[in-house]
This record gives C-alpha cells, sequence and structure tokens, in this order.
C-alpha cells in the first residue's frame, strides 16, 4: 500500500521557516532534537514529508546548524529565496483521488512528490518521482492533473548510462549554460533547443529540472515574470557518474559524490 502525505514540501518549507522566525532568539533556534520542532505541529508531526522539507532547508542551506542543538536561519546568503518562499501559498499535497492507482507504482519506489505553481491552472497537477526497485539510479515520473484521467509516466533512465533520458536532458543544460557564458538560465531555453527529450511539453522539464535540484545539481538564483532562473553547481561532478565512481543511495537513488546521502543521513558505498 502506498502512504500518502498530507501536506506537500513546499508547504512544510514555508510553515517550517516561519515556526523557526517565531521560536528563534536572535536569529538563534536552540533545539535539541528535530522531533521537538515536528511536535509543535500536532498530529502532522509524523508526516513524511514534514521531515524531508527540514532536511530541504538544511541542505540548500537556508538553515544552518552553527553547532550541535542550534540553528541559523541564513539571511545572510539566502535571504531572497527565505523571502520567495513566505510569499508564495503553497498548495496542499493533492487528495487521495488524485493519487496514481498502485499499478503504476509496480517495480517503483515513491521517493517524493511536488505541485506545480498554483497559477499555472488548467496545466496544474501533481508529479510522483519514482526509483526503480532493484535499480535506484532509475527514475520514472508519474504525472497526474486530473483524477477523471488516467496518469501520464515518463521514463528517465539510470543515472548511470551515459545515454540515457536524464543524462542526455542534463547535458542540454550545461550546453544552455555554457552557452549563455555560464550565466543563470531557464528551463525553456533547455527545451527549445532539445524537444525531442523535452518532448515539447512543460511535464517532463519540470520533473528534471526537479530531479537536478534533487541531485544538488542546480538551484534557483530569482525569478522574473513567470521564468524562474537557476544557476549550475560544480558542474564537473555531475557527468560520467560511473567514470567517476559516484555511488548512488540505495535507498533514494541520489547521487553521492561525497559518499554521504543528505537526504537518509547515511554513508553510501
Amino acid at each position: 500500500m502506498i502512504k500518502i502525505a498530507s501536506q506537500s514540501l513546499e508547504f512544510w518549507e514555508k510553515r517550517l521557516i516561519e515556526r523557526f522566525i517565531e521560536r528563534s532568539d536572535r536569529g538563534t533556534f536552540e533545539l535539541k532534537n528535530k522531533l521537538d520542532l515536528f511536535k509543535s505541529f500536532g498530529r502532522f508531526k509524523t508526516d513524511p514529508n514534514l521531515s524531508k522539507a527540514f532536511d530541504n532547508l538544511i541542505y540548500r542551506k537556508l538553515i544552518l546548524q552553527i553547532n550541535l542543538g542550534n540553528y541559523i536561519l541564513n539571511s545572510h546568503t539566502s535571504i531572497a529565496e527565505i523571502r520567495r518562499i513566505l510569499q508564495t501559498e503553497p498548495i496542499p499535497f493533492m487528495s487521495e483521488q488524485m493519487m496514481p492507482v498502485e499499478s503504476y507504482f509496480e517495480g517503483y519506489t515513491l521517493q517524493f512528490n511536488f505541485t506545480t505553481d498554483k497559477n499555472s491552472w488548467p496545466h496544474r497537477g501533481t508529479y510522483y518521482c519514482c526509483t526503480k526497485n532493484d535499480d535506484p539510479s532509475t527514475w520514472k515520473i508519474i504525472f497526474r492533473a486530473n483524477p477523471a484521467k488516467k496518469p501520464t509516466s515518463y521514463s528517465f533512465g539510470s543515472l548511470l548510462d551515459n545515454d540515457s533520458k536524464i543524462i542526455r536532458m542534463w547535458k542540454t543544460v550545461l550546453k544552455v549554460w555554457e552557452k549563455y557564458n555560464r550565466e543563470p538560465i531557464y528551463k525553456k531555453q533547455a527545451e527549445d533547443i532539445n524537444q525531442t527529450d523535452f518532448e515539447n511539453n512543460r511535464q517532463p522539464g519540470a520533473a528534471a529540472f526537479a530531479l537536478f535540484i534533487r541531485f544538488g545539481w542546480i538551484h534557483e538564483v530569482g525569478r522574473k515574470g513567470k521564468q524562474v532562473f537557476y544557476q549550475i553547481d560544480k558542474p564537473e561532478e555531475h557527468l560520467d557518474l560511473i567514470k567517476k565512481r559516484i555511488p548512488i543511495c540505495p535507498r533514494c537513488g541520489i547521487p553521492a559524490p561525497d559518499r554521504f546521502c543528505v537526504y537518509c543521513n547515511l554513508p553510501v558505498s
């Protein structure tokens, strides 16, 4: 049976930052255990997306651990991103009606999900990002925008296959980035020069960029109108993972160049 989270990651990121601001003392939040923070959300304290959202904020350096048990909101270098999260009203996690039936997940594990911007209706929908049970480097995305219609599945292939769809899309992103002198880029620039893999469709591109963020390969740096701009992080680390012998976390499918998975908080061999 597929476990359904009650709220989206975006929802919890905003609520965590708000709670952090409310309870911090001169910018510092003393926290013996993150579970103490989760308890303040009552019956939602066991929501798996709550824990993932907290780990995401740590990984993206929006919240910094300055010493054992003490955290600080990174208002020095991440204020623009913090403001964006606080000013956005995230959509709660889709109802059970929206969840694809279990047969769509057969052979795969649901790792995370995200919902498109609320202003993009009627194209709004939920993306379910999954890894293959017997090969966690292989990703599949299931998209659903209407409970009355069948979900759409996109096979992205393996991170360890240099000719897989996901790696070809990543190479396109790097090509665009180099073309624009390594300045921040937006998704449509990549879609325009590789319509085969991006399928001239917003769904594969949105899913790919969500994965690249999850992998730590890109991060959002700003917005202009509806365009979201991204910067590339350490591009030399993310090509030819086989040659570089970069391991993939067997639990969540994330590349671990430091042989440690920040999402699972576990060493990776």
